[in-house]
Protein backbone atom coordinates (compact mmCIF):
# COMPACT_ATOMS: atom_id res chain seq x y z
CA UNK A 1 0.00 0.00 0.00
CA UNK A 2 2.73 2.44 0.93
CA UNK A 3 4.57 2.47 -2.41
CA UNK A 4 1.56 2.05 -4.70
CA UNK A 5 -1.92 2.36 -3.19
CA UNK A 6 -4.58 0.00 -4.46
CA UNK A 7 -8.05 1.49 -4.38
CA UNK A 8 -11.14 -0.57 -3.70
CA UNK A 9 -14.46 0.42 -5.28
CA UNK A 10 -16.72 -0.20 -2.28
CA UNK A 11 -20.35 -0.88 -3.05
CA UNK A 12 -22.84 1.97 -2.37
CA UNK A 13 -20.25 4.22 -0.73
CA UNK A 14 -21.97 7.15 -2.47
CA UNK A 15 -25.24 6.70 -0.57
CA UNK A 16 -24.42 8.98 2.40
CA UNK A 17 -23.13 11.62 0.00
CA UNK A 18 -19.57 10.26 -0.24
CA UNK A 19 -17.63 10.83 -3.44
CA UNK A 20 -14.62 8.83 -4.54
CA UNK A 21 -11.65 11.12 -5.23
CA UNK A 22 -11.02 9.07 -8.39
CA UNK A 23 -14.60 9.20 -9.68
CA UNK A 24 -13.65 11.45 -12.60
CA UNK A 25 -11.04 8.97 -13.83
CA UNK A 26 -13.53 6.21 -14.60
CA UNK A 27 -12.90 4.13 -11.49
CA UNK A 28 -16.57 3.21 -11.33
CA UNK A 29 -16.26 1.54 -14.74
CA UNK A 30 -13.16 -0.45 -13.83
CA UNK A 31 -12.67 -3.63 -11.85
CA UNK A 32 -13.14 -3.86 -8.08
CA UNK A 33 -9.50 -2.91 -7.48
CA UNK A 34 -7.49 -0.26 -9.31
CA UNK A 35 -4.01 1.18 -8.76
CA UNK A 36 -3.67 4.81 -7.75
CA UNK A 37 -0.87 7.19 -6.89
CA UNK A 38 -0.08 9.14 -3.75
CA UNK A 39 0.39 12.46 -5.54
CA UNK A 40 -3.25 12.45 -6.68
CA UNK A 41 -4.42 11.46 -3.19
CA UNK A 42 -2.37 14.27 -1.62
CA UNK A 43 -3.66 16.75 -4.18
CA UNK A 44 -7.31 15.82 -3.67
CA UNK A 45 -6.98 15.53 0.11
CA UNK A 46 -9.87 13.18 1.06
CA UNK A 47 -12.13 13.76 4.06
CA UNK A 48 -11.94 10.14 5.14
CA UNK A 49 -10.09 6.97 4.21
CA UNK A 50 -11.60 3.49 4.07
CA UNK A 51 -9.01 0.80 4.85
CA UNK A 52 -9.58 -2.82 3.82
CA UNK A 53 -8.28 -5.20 6.49
CA UNK A 54 -6.84 -8.61 5.56
CA UNK A 55 -4.45 -11.09 7.19
CA UNK A 56 -1.88 -10.35 4.46
CA UNK A 57 -2.52 -6.59 4.40
CA UNK A 58 -3.39 -5.28 7.87
CA UNK A 59 -5.33 -2.03 8.23
CA UNK A 60 -3.29 -1.12 11.32
CA UNK A 61 -0.10 -1.28 9.25
CA UNK A 62 -1.66 1.03 6.69
CA UNK A 63 -2.48 3.53 9.43
CA UNK A 64 1.14 3.29 10.60
CA UNK A 65 2.40 4.20 7.10
CA UNK A 66 -0.11 7.04 6.72
CA UNK A 67 0.88 8.57 10.05
CA UNK A 68 4.65 8.09 9.74
CA UNK A 69 5.01 9.55 6.22
CA UNK A 70 5.77 13.28 6.33
CA UNK A 71 3.50 14.09 3.38
CA UNK A 72 0.64 11.68 4.06
CA UNK A 73 0.34 12.64 7.72
CA UNK A 74 -0.76 16.10 6.54
CA UNK A 75 -3.82 14.69 4.75
CA UNK A 76 -7.08 16.02 6.18
CA UNK A 77 -8.35 12.47 6.83
CA UNK A 78 -5.15 11.56 8.70
CA UNK A 79 -5.17 14.78 10.73
CA UNK A 80 -8.80 14.06 11.74
CA UNK A 81 -8.13 10.33 12.09
CA UNK A 82 -11.11 9.72 9.86
CA UNK A 83 -10.41 6.05 9.26
CA UNK A 84 -13.02 3.38 8.58
CA UNK A 85 -11.82 -0.21 8.55
CA UNK A 86 -13.73 -2.91 6.66
CA UNK A 87 -12.89 -6.65 6.58
CA UNK A 88 -11.73 -7.91 3.21
CA UNK A 89 -14.16 -10.84 3.39
CA UNK A 90 -17.12 -8.43 3.55
CA UNK A 91 -15.86 -6.08 0.82
CA UNK A 92 -16.12 -8.60 -2.03
CA UNK A 93 -19.29 -9.88 -3.66
CA UNK A 94 -21.12 -12.12 -1.24
CA UNK A 95 -23.87 -12.28 1.35
CA UNK A 96 -22.13 -9.76 3.65
CA UNK A 97 -21.74 -6.90 1.18
CA UNK A 98 -25.29 -5.58 1.68
CA UNK A 99 -24.80 -5.27 5.43
CA UNK A 100 -21.35 -3.76 4.84
CA UNK A 101 -22.71 -1.08 2.50
CA UNK A 102 -25.38 -0.20 5.07
CA UNK A 103 -22.92 0.07 7.99
CA UNK A 104 -20.34 1.86 5.85
CA UNK A 105 -22.82 4.57 4.90
CA UNK A 106 -23.75 5.07 8.56
CA UNK A 107 -20.09 5.17 9.65
CA UNK A 108 -19.27 7.80 7.00
CA UNK A 109 -22.16 9.97 8.16
CA UNK A 110 -21.03 9.62 11.78
CA UNK A 111 -17.42 10.65 11.00
CA UNK A 112 -18.14 13.55 8.64
CA UNK A 113 -21.46 14.90 9.94
CA UNK A 114 -21.15 13.87 13.58
CA UNK A 115 -24.40 11.89 13.61
CA UNK A 116 -24.86 9.20 16.24
CA UNK A 117 -24.70 5.57 15.14
CA UNK A 118 -27.62 3.21 15.80
CA UNK A 119 -27.01 0.92 18.76
CA UNK A 120 -28.92 -1.80 16.93
CA UNK A 121 -26.10 -1.99 14.37
CA UNK A 122 -23.02 -0.80 16.29
CA UNK A 123 -21.42 -1.49 19.66
CA UNK A 124 -18.30 -0.22 21.45
CA UNK A 125 -15.32 -2.46 22.16
CA UNK A 126 -11.83 -1.49 23.39
CA UNK A 127 -11.91 2.06 22.08
CA UNK A 128 -13.46 1.20 18.74
CA UNK A 129 -16.98 1.15 17.38
CA UNK A 130 -17.80 -2.13 15.69
CA UNK A 131 -20.65 -2.70 13.23
CA UNK A 132 -22.42 -6.01 12.73
CA UNK A 133 -20.89 -6.29 9.25
CA UNK A 134 -17.35 -5.89 10.66
CA UNK A 135 -17.03 -2.17 9.88
CA UNK A 136 -14.80 -0.47 12.46
CA UNK A 137 -14.53 3.17 13.46
CA UNK A 138 -11.69 3.79 15.90
CA UNK A 139 -11.93 6.40 18.64
CA UNK A 140 -8.54 5.23 19.92
CA UNK A 141 -5.88 3.98 17.52
CA UNK A 142 -4.29 0.59 18.26
CA UNK A 143 -0.68 -0.58 18.67
CA UNK A 144 1.30 -1.77 15.65
CA UNK A 145 4.56 -3.68 16.06
CA UNK A 146 5.25 -1.97 19.36
CA UNK A 147 4.29 1.50 18.07
CA UNK A 148 1.38 3.27 19.71
CA UNK A 149 -0.47 4.66 16.69
CA UNK A 150 -2.52 6.89 18.99
CA UNK A 151 0.71 8.75 19.87
CA UNK A 152 2.26 8.52 16.39
CA UNK A 153 -0.66 9.95 14.41
CA UNK A 154 -1.33 13.70 14.40
CA UNK A 155 -4.62 15.25 15.47
CA UNK A 156 -7.22 13.50 17.55
CA UNK A 157 -10.16 11.21 16.95
CA UNK A 158 -13.71 12.56 16.99
CA UNK A 159 -15.92 10.97 19.65
CA UNK A 160 -18.48 8.57 18.21
CA UNK A 161 -21.90 8.57 19.81
CA UNK A 162 -24.37 5.69 19.85
CA UNK A 163 -28.06 6.43 20.02
CA UNK A 164 -30.43 4.15 21.93
CA UNK A 165 -32.59 2.75 19.19
CA UNK A 166 -35.68 0.74 20.08
CA UNK A 167 -35.48 -2.87 18.86
CA UNK A 168 -37.82 -3.58 16.00
CA UNK A 169 -40.03 -5.96 17.99
CA UNK A 170 -40.34 -3.43 20.81
CA UNK A 171 -41.12 -0.72 18.28
CA UNK A 172 -43.89 -2.91 16.88
CA UNK A 173 -45.21 -3.57 20.38
CA UNK A 174 -45.15 0.16 21.13
CA UNK A 175 -46.94 0.91 17.88
CA UNK A 176 -49.52 -1.81 18.58
CA UNK A 177 -50.02 -0.40 22.07
CA UNK A 178 -50.61 3.09 20.65
CA UNK A 179 -53.05 1.70 18.09
CA UNK A 180 -54.83 -0.24 20.84
CA UNK A 181 -55.16 2.92 22.94
CA UNK A 182 -56.54 4.77 19.93
CA UNK A 183 -58.96 1.91 19.25
CA UNK A 184 -60.10 1.88 22.89
CA UNK A 185 -60.70 5.62 22.76
CA UNK A 186 -62.74 5.32 19.57
CA UNK A 187 -64.66 2.38 21.07
CA UNK A 188 -65.45 4.48 24.14
CA UNK A 189 -66.75 7.29 21.93
CA UNK A 190 -68.83 4.73 20.00
CA UNK A 191 -70.28 3.27 23.21
CA UNK A 192 -71.14 6.77 24.46
CA UNK A 193 -72.82 7.49 21.13
CA UNK A 194 -74.81 4.24 21.37
CA UNK A 195 -75.90 5.11 24.90
CA UNK A 196 -76.96 8.59 23.75
CA UNK A 197 -78.91 7.03 20.89
CA UNK A 198 -80.60 4.56 23.24
CA UNK A 199 -81.49 7.44 25.61
CA UNK A 200 -82.98 9.35 22.65
CA UNK A 201 -84.96 6.27 21.64
CA UNK A 202 -86.37 5.98 25.18
CA UNK A 203 -87.19 9.66 25.20
CA UNK A 204 -88.82 9.30 21.79
CA UNK A 205 -90.90 6.36 23.03
CA UNK A 206 -91.98 8.33 26.11
CA UNK A 207 -92.95 11.29 23.94
CA UNK A 208 -94.89 8.90 21.70
CA UNK A 209 -96.80 7.56 24.67
CA UNK A 210 -97.53 11.10 25.84
CA UNK A 211 -98.78 12.00 22.36
CA UNK A 212 -101.01 8.93 22.38
CA UNK A 213 -102.48 9.83 25.77
CA UNK A 214 -103.02 13.44 24.70
CA UNK A 215 -104.66 12.32 21.47
CA UNK A 216 -106.98 9.95 23.34
CA UNK A 217 -107.89 12.70 25.80
CA UNK A 218 -108.51 15.11 22.92
CA UNK A 219 -110.69 12.57 21.14
CA UNK A 220 -112.66 11.93 24.34
CA UNK A 221 -113.05 15.67 24.82
CA UNK A 222 -114.27 16.09 21.24
CA UNK A 223 -116.71 13.23 21.70
CA UNK A 224 -118.08 14.81 24.87
CA UNK A 225 -118.48 18.13 23.09
CA UNK A 226 -120.33 16.41 20.25
CA UNK A 227 -122.80 14.75 22.67
CA UNK A 228 -123.49 18.09 24.34
CA UNK A 229 -124.10 19.62 20.91
CA UNK A 230 -126.61 16.86 20.11
CA UNK A 231 -128.44 17.40 23.38
CA UNK A 232 -128.64 21.14 22.78
CA UNK A 233 -129.85 20.50 19.23
CA UNK A 234 -132.55 18.13 20.48
CA UNK A 235 -133.68 20.62 23.09
CA UNK A 236 -133.73 23.35 20.46
CA UNK A 237 -135.82 21.24 18.08
CA UNK A 238 -138.20 20.36 20.89
CA UNK A 239 -138.72 23.97 21.76
CA UNK A 240 -139.20 24.84 18.12
CA UNK A 241 -141.88 22.20 17.82
CA UNK A 242 -143.58 23.45 20.93
CA UNK A 243 -143.62 26.99 19.61
CA UNK A 244 -145.02 25.86 16.27
CA UNK A 245 -147.79 23.91 17.95
CA UNK A 246 -148.67 26.87 20.07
Amino acid sequence: MFTSPRLHKLCNAHLPGAKNIYDDTGIEEKKTWVSGDWDTIIERDPDLIVLVDASWDWADEKIFHLCSNEKLRNLRAVQNRAFIVVPFSASTLGVRIGSLAFNLAEAMTALIQGEALPSLEFSTENGRVLGKSGVRVMEKLPMWNGTDLDELCPGSSSPIQLRDDIPLDEAFELQIGELQDELDEKNKVLQDTIKEKEALEVEKAELGEMMTVMTDELNESNAAVSMDDLRLMSIGLGLLGFIVMM
